[in-house]
């Protein structure tokens, strides 16, 4: 009987792990989530554009579709220097992209 349950145990571990769905962190407020219900963003130059077929090159980030963890993102742009790893300055980071989603104040 031991020997069985510890046989069931391995198969529904393998049966998790074989379930690869793609999980970020949004960048607002740091919380996991599937890939698909975040907003995903693409820095091209000093702009931060909206990559929502996540099709663009480069590094992208993610936040959640609340205007809550948007603003936290455009407020916070050090948070976007540290997840794009670029070397640019806060200033000169173009934020309208994500202000226009929920035409943020």
């Amino acid at each position: 009987m031991k020997k069985r349950q510890c046989c069931q145990m391995k198969t529904k571990k393998r049966l998790k792990k074989s379930k690869n769905v793609p999980v970020r962190t949004c960048l607002g407020c740091f919380k996991t989530g599937v890939k698909l219900e975040l907003i995903r963003f693409v820095l091209q130059g000093p702009k931060l554009v909206i990559d929502p077929l996540a099709e663009k090159e480069g590094r992208g980030v993610y936040c959640c579709k609340s205007r809550k963890c948007l603003q936290q993102m455009v407020r916070k742009k050090k948070r976007l220097i540290v997840a794009f790893r670029a070397s640019i300055q806060e200033k000169e980071i173009e934020t309208d992209c994500a202000e226009e989603i929920y035409e943020i104040p």
